[in-house]
């Protein structure tokens, strides 16, 4: 479902060169042909380390680190390859659809594990205590048959139970028996419940967000699905990034006003779920933005601590945080960009130790209201003359799963490198098979030669674009000479066994 809407527009331009050099390379930490400058500045030395001195001091694009950086590891978390999904809006009705087959195949193809959809009440209770899962049945089949794991989303609210037409009106009693239904029935195949959407936005519950009536409606579900479903887990529904308390109190202040209704609330929900959207969805997964000393908007990192500081101050700080959308309009960004943030929001989140990360969503649509919500496809509509085309943004993922798929995230690389502020890079490590990867890019808009150490083992090196492109291959010297830019660059290492 289309999520809420933060309609102030910021443009946000992004310069900026991205390429590889060789998997070879001596001891040599640097060289001039393969520096650019990170100021605007000009430098009268080679060292560009921000000063008009000829002096030897070392680039600061990249200080001299050892391949001792990779080791000791402590990989955490899932692979990578089973955290991302989509988070669909495929038709969930009872006759053949070609776009939601050729949806599901796709996923399938380049290896997206998991799939967030809806099992709506109004399909399944369509009047009280007359259950049906006709529908829902049929819609299920399409994933167990594809080996997808499907993420079910219990909402919206249905006539008869909200007596005055609002959300605020319903009986949580009612909405549990649809939740503790469907979890009953569908127990074994679908193992997560995730309870509405973005309630704490008025687009989603009306007639404004009620956090005393949601924390009764999240403990009603809770308490039903897990007596119908032992093992099953409850979604405490994703929040939007923007409500009406964002800019005085903070992001998901929602969380502390529900606490305040309901102090025992971080005992009836399993999985923190959040929408950690960008900047009127046009800004990059890093930006934020301070103002006299405050944050007035938080990066997508930034946002993933404010939520678990706030489920900590509820004593759920140690359980699992998904985030069931994010992504970016190509209306505003363009395709380039929207391909580039997806991999640099996606590993970014991944390091602060997200469990789940849904990208919202598969196709682009007409564009109906707002305009922009139409464009955040994989896919372009597949309504539009000649049909779905794949996107770059498409390309990027298939390329994060195919290339980082059976890694874990093992480490912050930035400051052993010494690279400069905003300039990124991550190590992972594949626990199966020792096998080591890197993964960077520049934040800024500009370029950062980087000589990556090699580790101690490695017999093959890599190097790969976000798009697939193999950009240097063979046995490694003591550094891989890289470029980074605006496009994430993978460096994978096959370690000796």
């Amino acid at each position: 479902m289309k999520r809420g809407h933060f309609s102030l527009l910021f443009l946000l331009m992004v310069l900026s060169l991205a390429g590889a050099i060789g998997c070879g390379g001596s001891g040599s930490s640097s060289n001039a042909s393969s520096v650019t400058d990170d100021d605007a500045s000009p430098d009268d030395d080679d060292n560009d380390d921000n000063d008009d001195n000829d002096d030897a001091s070392p680039d600061d694009d990249a200080s001299p680190a050892s391949g001792a950086i990779w080791e000791n590891l402590q990989p955490s978390g899932l692979p990578i390859g089973k955290i991302l999904g989509d988070s669909t809006e495929m038709s969930n009705g009872p006759d053949p659809q070609p776009d939601r087959t050729f949806e599901i195949a796709q996923l399938v193809e380049i290896g997206v594990p998991r799939v967030r959809a809806s099992i709506d009440w109004s399909q399944v209770e369509p009047t009280r205590g007359d259950f049906t899962f006709t529908t829902s049945d049929a819609f299920m089949k399409h994933f167990t048959d594809a080996g997808l794991q499907f993420d079910g989303r219990l909402c919206y609210g249905i006539g008869w139970a909200e007596p005055d037409g609002t959300d605020s009106s319903m009986d949580p009693a009612d909405f549990a028996g649809y939740a503790g239904a469907v979890a009953g029935h569908f127990c074994g195949t679908v193992n997560s419940y995730e309870i509405w959407n973005e309630e704490n936005n008025v687009r989603f519950w009306t007639p404004q967000p009620d956090p005393d009536k949601f924390g009764s409606l999240m403990k009603a579900a809770y308490t039903a699905i897990h007596e119908a479903c032992p093992q099953a887990q409850v979604v405490f529904g994703g929040l939007s990034c923007f409500d009406q308390y964002t800019l005085v109190d903070g992001f998901y202040y929602f969380l502390d006003l529900v606490q305040q209704a309901h102090p025992d609330i971080g005992n009836y929900f399993d999985i923190m779920a959040i929408h950690p959207y960008t900047f009127a969805q046009v800004s990059s997964p890093e930006w934020m933005w301070e103002f006299r000393g405050q944050d007035v908007w938080r990066d997508m990192a930034g946002q993933i601590r404010v939520a678990r500081a706030r489920m900590a101050a509820m004593g759920a700080g140690d359980k699992p945080i998904w985030l069931t959308e994010f992504g970016w309009t190509s209306m505003t960004t363009g395709n380039d960009l929207q391909a580039a943030w997806l991999v640099r929001g996606a590993l970014l989140s991944i390091s602060e130790g997200v469990e789940a990360m849904d990208w919202y969503t598969f196709y682009d649509n007409d564009g109906s209201q707002p305009a922009e919500q139409g464009y955040f496809g994989l896919y372009t509509d597949p309504g539009a003359a000649g049909g779905a085309q794949a996107k770059p943004s498409f390309g990027a993922l298939r390329t994060l799963i195919a290339t980082l798929g059976p890694f874990q995230y093992a480490a912050d690389f930035a400051k052993p490198l010494g690279l400069p502020d905003d300039v990124f890079g991550f190590a992972y490590k594949n626990v199966k098979t020792g096998d080591l990867a890197f993964a960077g890019w520049d934040a800024r808009g500009l370029t950062t030669a980087l000589e990556l150490p090699t580790p101690s083992g490695a017999a093959d090196c890599t190097v790969t674009d976000d798009q697939g492109n193999v950009l240097a291959k063979g046995a490694p010297g003591d550094f891989v000479s890289v470029n980074l830019g605006k496009h994430a660059i993978y460096v994978t290492f096959t370690v000796s066994r």
